[in-house]
């Protein structure tokens, strides 16, 4: 469990506050820079008296939003801001500024590790971390279990590694990047908020390593991921733009396109299916295949998907009938269901309301039996849609009263719940709408990714 500081109101992992801080530092060289006081720049931007001040000191949380709303004033690119952060140059700038008091170091240095205990043969223990990690991350669409305990191995295994004395901080960037591994794990499994302490921890280790930029940005595009699945998709947004220029810059164009297409899920995510579209477009033609065919595929899914959203389902149709090898060469029981589940809203974007049907009936079966009742719902409201079409209202019914009582005995989120009672009263009154379904289906999808109450 990551070292945890007062920030504001609350409590934050240190890394995080470190980072945040970091930022500020940066920000308040560029109001030094501009000539302008920070009670100026206060009431240029707006705020109340000694607000920026308390952000510029890490006595309230910074936020993406402060770091806008002030380069706006100064006349300054956000992207330009991010990408000197992220250079040495930059980093320097924010360790030299005077303008915010110094965050309380680490218990443990890089040498207190050192001499912490003998080394290890470090070139074994580095290949079987890396084994490790290249099982989590290929039991992505499989095993999200399998993901935590494979990534947990690899955080147990840099923990207890020695580093010789002449790389000290390479064993440091292993941690992090086991750490920010064994946080996506838990992202996918569905537990966000050990998610979120375990990135931040990954973020608070990176300080301290060698300060690989190519790092710094994997945690950051783990992270963005997170946000995604936290609905906090201005904060994933900046993050993912960060990314990309990182990549750009340092000439990866794959990275970067994956910075891309993951922007474009995010975006899609809150819903803006032409904006995804676009995105995705950009990103497939730089995507490397052979080194990551899983990631083209996701690529491929979400801008199918996202088509289908917007309307566009004959080119959606088209291009699936041209992917169907890509889908066929992983032989994953989730993957093929989505795969399914996408087919199923192609023909009921087509007309074709019986194949539509059949495939809701079986991906909603599939995703109960794996033990995912709101992905279950969400294909269950899709259903819902075609049926409303035939006039079947009483069989809606029914479905909305098993979907309240799964929801109620697992313990899903307060939200979708009232938008299924929602829907029912409607029925009970017989005023459903296919517009009130999309509302509905709109929020059973953004409890999708929300983590379930703890209980016991």
């Amino acid at each position: 469990m990551p070292r945890m500081v007062k920030e504001g109101k609350g409590q934050v992992p240190l890394g995080a506050h470190r980072e945040g801080l970091r930022v500020a530092r940066l920000l308040a060289k560029k109001i030094e820079g501009a000539g302008l006081s920070v009670r100026r720049v206060e009431e240029m931007v707006g705020w109340g008296q000694k607000t920026l001040q308390q952000i510029l000191n890490g006595e309230q949380p910074i936020r993406v939003s402060h770091v806008a709303a002030v380069l706006e004033t100064l006349g300054l690119d956000l992207r330009e801001f991010y990408r000197e952060l992220a250079s040495p140059k930059g980093a320097e700038a924010a360790r030299e500024s005077q303008a915010i008091a110094k965050v309380e170091p680490s218990r443990k240095t890089t040498k207190d590790r050192r001499t912490e205990e003998a080394p290890l043969e470090g070139s074994r223990d580095y290949r079987m971390v890396g084994a490790l990690l290249e099982k989590c991350r290929s039991l992505r669409y499989s095993d999200p279990e399998g993901m935590v305990l494979a990534a947990s191995l690899a955080v147990t295994l840099t923990e207890r590694m020695g580093a010789s004395q002449e790389e000290p901080e390479k064993l440091v960037d292993h941690q992090a990047q086991a750490w920010a591994e064994l946080g996506n794990a838990y992202r996918v499994s569905n537990d966000l908020p050990s998610a979120e302490t375990a990135l931040a921890h990954a973020l608070d280790l990176s300080d301290g390593g060698t300060g690989d930029p190519w790092l710094l940005a994997h945690i950051m595009d783990l992270t963005a991921s997170l946000f995604s699945d936290q609905r906090r998709f201005a904060e994933a947004y900046r993050l993912l733009d960060w990314v990309y220029i990182i990549y750009w810059h340092a000439g990866d164009k794959h990275l970067a396109a994956r910075a891309l297409i993951s922007k474009g899920i995010s975006v899609g995510l809150a819903f803006k299916s032409e904006e995804a579209v676009n995105l995705l477009t950009q990103g497939l033609p730089l995507l490397d295949a052979a080194q990551d065919p899983k990631l083209l595929l996701a690529a491929i899914h979400a801008l199918l998907w996202f088509l289908t959203d917007w309307g566009k389902v004959e080119s959606a149709a088209g291009l699936l009938s041209r992917s169907r090898d890509l889908y066929a060469t992983f032989d994953e029981p989730l993957l093929k269901l989505r795969a399914r589940w996408l087919q199923g809203r192609i023909d009921a974007g087509l007309g074709d309301e019986t194949s539509a049907e059949q495939a809701f009936l079986q991906v909603r079966k599939g995703f109960q039996e794996a033990g995912l009742p709101v992905t279950a719902a969400a294909a269950t409201l899709d259903l819902a849609a075609v049926w409303l079409r035939q006039g079947r209202t009483a069989e809606i019914g029914r479905l909305v009263d098993e979907m309240v009582a799964i929801f109620r005995a697992q313990k899903i989120q307060r939200e979708p719940v009232a938008a299924l009672l929602m829907l029912r009263k409607a029925l009970q009154k017989d005023k459903v709408t296919a517009a009130l379904l999309r509302a509905v289906a709109a929020e059973v999808q953004r409890a999708e990714r929300l983590p379930k109450p703890k209980t016991g």
